[in-house]
């Protein structure tokens, strides 16, 4: 595991850093093929695929991202409804 911190159920091999249970939304973290992601909370940033240099922490956090980039979401359901949010930085309840 050279490069990456995984832990918790559904903790996979990949280039970003999931922590809880399914952290990666039910992905297997490999599949984000960029990477250098980080996810903290239950489905936090679940639909990422190619989106990279993104920080997703809190329950449902960047739920729906898939190929945005350098972003900062920190909160309950903070950006949840973005697809591709780029150079975001948000912080609270369901914003966005």
């Amino acid at each position: 595991m050279q490069g990456n911190a995984l832990t918790g159920t559904g903790a996979s091999v990949g280039t970003a850093v999931g922590l809880g249970v399914r952290a990666d939304g039910g992905l297997n973290l490999g599949q984000n093929t960029v990477g250098n992601n980080l996810y903290l909370g239950f489905q936090a940033g679940q639909a990422n695929t190619t989106g990279s240099g993104n920080v997703f922490s809190g329950f449902q956090s960047g739920e729906n991202n898939t190929t945005g980039y350098n972003n900062v979401f920190s909160g309950y359901q903070v950006a949840a409804a973005i697809p591709r949010a780029t150079s975001m930085c948000s912080a609270g309840l369901t914003w966005l």
